[in-house]
């Protein structure tokens, strides 16, 4: 533990300069990379037109996850500080800004996306909404920085795996070796992170005394969307590798199914419930699809 402490100290005074930027600038910013994620997905228009927009969405997600994933860990791991061993509160600096309004653009383009379409349920337009909420808290209050970057790191490492598991499963190779890899790596990956090391953060940041009552309720609300999410990735993996390991006596197959589709959307023997919202298939009668960032989609018992 000491040998943590040093690293962590002597990481915070390696870390980049603090942030001193104007409102002004912030939201200029803000502007910038939430036109650069909008772009990103209309320049595909030209590229790949026959591909459907959910496929041209996930694009997009994807580059996002693999890019501030490796931001966050960059500025955890490798300049500083670090979440584990420091006080909680310290002062931004520019790498954490940086990632937080890049990680903010891609999350109003999302939000306006699924406006534009209207096919998410509430508790995901809540999701993005408390997401948009935390991150522009941590941008204008000018602190918190350390804790929010590792939450992001931690919540979108997962995220590669979810959308390597649609291609997969779209391109019909789910049920791959290296289908089940991705799969198993997805759920294993988002407990870890996700929910305990996000768990962790979220206790810290409630923990420490101060009277940011809103920033708190906020981690909280975010923290207990990502154990239902959990809970129902881990019935899903109950369901299937239970299947796998112990195989049932009868030969009847069971009708029902359980479909995490962005908004928990469930349907058992065969009825579903007030809609589907997203198909999550990603067929071409059906291309509105967003990929959320961090969000769990699609996922069905084979």
């Amino acid at each position: 533990m000491e040998v943590l402490r040093y690293w962590t100290h002597s990481s915070t005074l390696r870390g980049s300069q603090l942030n001193e930027e104007t409102a002004g600038s912030k939201l200029f910013a803000l502007t910038l990379y939430t036109t650069l994620w909008a772009s990103m997905y209309r320049i595909q228009l030209s590229l790949w037109s026959h591909r459907t927009a959910e496929w041209r969405c996930r694009v997009v997600s994807l580059t996002h996850g693999t890019l501030v994933t490796y931001l966050s860990y960059y500025s955890q791991c490798v300049e500083g500080p670090s979440v584990f061993g420091i006080e909680p509160g310290l002062p931004n600096n520019n790498t954490q800004v940086f990632i937080a309004k890049l990680c903010l653009g891609y999350f109003i383009f999302d939000l306006v996306w699924c406006l534009c379409y209207q096919t998410e349920p509430p508790i995901m337009i809540v999701h993005h909404v408390l997401s948009i909420f935390g991150m522009a808290n941590m941008i204008f209050q000018g602190k918190w920085g350390t804790e929010l970057v590792a939450v992001i790191g931690a919540t979108e490492v997962s995220n590669p795996l979810l959308q390597l598991r649609w291609f997969l499963k779209n391109a019909g190779y789910s049920k791959t070796i290296l289908g089940e890899i991705v799969d198993f790596l997805f759920i294993i990956v988002f407990g870890a992170f996700r929910f305990l090391l996000s768990g962790y953060v979220m206790l810290e940041y409630v923990s420490y005394p101060n009277d940011d009552v809103l920033g708190k309720v906020g981690a909280v609300s975010m923290f207990s969307l990502s154990a239902v999410f959990y809970y129902y990735i881990l019935g899903y993996a109950k369901k299937k590798y239970g299947r796998m390991f112990f195989p049932p006596s009868n030969k009847k197959e069971e009708s029902g199914e359980i479909t995490l589709n962005n908004g928990l959307n469930k349907q058992v023997n065969g009825v579903s419930s007030a809609s589907r919202y997203r198909n999550g298939v990603g067929t071409k009668d059906n291309p509105t699809h967003s990929p959320a960032a961090n969000n769990v989609s699609h996922i069905k018992p084979e």
